[in-house]
């Protein structure tokens, strides 16, 4: 097989991954995410650090504009496109962060928003106690 097919296999391998993550959000499809370093796409993001509302709803918008997608914040995605997966610092909470976007965001868009904790071991992850996920499946609100 050439160096190029097995490039677009695993490419598709990644993406594959990063549908049963985006469909199903669970800690095992997370998992598989870190492990075969995905990186990012148009409709994922890793984030080290919680960003400011207003950028939070910026990346939230741009994701909807594309038919949806997820941020994994507790992540940092390196210069060579692997992930290190930190832990955040603090956890906020579900509600303060809603609120502190919904001043950018349409009521659709804000109702379409998930965010879901995912906990590890430490001996999997040492340096990760918590990893959230924000998740939009705009399509789907556009559809009730």
């Amino acid at each position: 097989m050439s160096v190029i097919m097995r490039m677009i296999d695993k490419r598709r391998t990644l993406k594959e991954e990063f549908a049963r993550f985006y469909e199903q959000p669970s800690r095992d499809a997370l998992r598989e995410l870190l492990r075969h370093n995905l990186g990012e796409f148009s409709n994922n993001d890793f984030k080290e650090e919680w960003p400011v509302a207003s950028k939070l709803a910026r990346h939230l918008l741009g994701m909807s504009n594309s038919g949806g997608g997820c941020i994994v914040l507790g992540v940092a995605e390196n210069d060579d496109k692997t992930l290190d997966a930190k832990g955040l610092v603090k956890l906020e909470d579900k509600a303060s962060v809603i609120n502190g976007i919904k001043r950018f965001l349409s009521p659709v868009l804000v109702e379409a928003i998930e965010i879901g904790d995912f906990a590890y071991d430490a001996t999997e992850y040492p340096k990760i106690q918590k990893i959230w996920v924000t998740h939009l499946d705009y399509g789907q609100s556009q559809n009730k």
